[in-house]
C-alpha cells in the first residue's frame, strides 16, 4: 500500500472516531464539536484518495458545524441552511464542471449519495441532539456506499459504527428519558 493511502487511512480513522463519539454527546454543542474534528480529518482523508466530492462537502461541513454552534434566532438558522444547501449544489456542479469528472450516469448518481446525506445532516444540525442523532439513519448508509466505493477505510468503518453509535445514544438519551417522563407522568396521576 503506498503511502499517500495510508496517510488517507489514518486521517479517515481518525475522523471516524471524532464522529462517532459525537454520538455520544449530551448536548448538541458537543456533537457539533465533535463533528468539526470529523469533518476537517474526513476532508483531509477524501482529498488524499481524490474523492473531491466527498472533500469539498466535508469542508463545506466544518463550517456549517462552526456556524450552527452560534446561530440561535430562527432566521439566521433558515438563512444558513439556504446558504449550506447552495454551496452543496455548487459542490456538485463544480465536480462535474470544474474538477472534471466525467458526467456518467453512474458518476451522477454516486457523487449525488453524499449531497443527499449533507442536506439531511444540515437540517439536523440546527436542531437538538436527538434529531441529529436520528439523521444518521438516513445519511451514514448514503455516505457507506460512497465511502466504500471512494475506498475510504476510515469512512466505511466510520458510518456503519455511527449507525449503531446513534441507536445507542437515542436509546441512552432519548428512549429511556421519554421513559421517564412517562413513566413519571403516569404516576403524577396515578397519586
Amino acid at each position: 500500500m503506498e503511502t499517500k493511502m495510508i496517510v488517507a487511512q489514518i486521517f479517515g480513522i481518525l475522523g471516524m472516531a471524532a464522529n462517532i463519539l459525537s454520538y455520544q454527546c449530551r448536548h448538541r454543542k458537543g456533537v457539533l464539536r465533535c463533528q468539526f474534528f470529523g469533518s476537517v480529518l474526513f476532508a483531509i482523508n477524501m482529498y488524499l484518495l481524490g474523492a473531491m466530492m466527498g472533500c469539498m462537502l466535508n469542508a463545506i461541513g466544518i463550517f456549517r458545524t462552526v456556524t450552527y454552534s452560534h446561530v440561535k434566532k430562527p432566521s439566521h438558522i433558515r438563512l444558513a441552511n439556504g446558504l449550506f444547501l447552495a454551496l452543496y449544489v455548487l459542490a456538485y456542479v463544480s465536480d462535474f464542471t470544474w474538477i472534471g469528472l466525467e458526467p456518467t450516469t453512474r458518476n451522477l448518481i454516486l457523487e449525488a449519495l453524499p449531497l443527499v446525506a449533507m442536506f439531511a445532516i444540515t437540517f439536523a444540525c440546527s436542531r437538538s441532539a436527538k434529531v441529529i442523532r436520528r439523521t444518521v439513519f438516513i445519511s451514514s448508509p448514503l455516505w457507506l456506499v460512497y465511502d466504500a466505493i471512494g475506498l475510504s477505510l476510515g469512512g466505511v468503518i466510520c458510518e456503519a459504527i455511527s449507525i449503531v453509535s446513534a441507536v445507542i445514544g437515542t436509546v441512552r438519551y432519548d428512549i429511556r428519558k421519554e421513559s421517564e417522563t412517562t413513566a413519571e407522568n403516569h404516576d403524577e396521576i396515578a397519586a
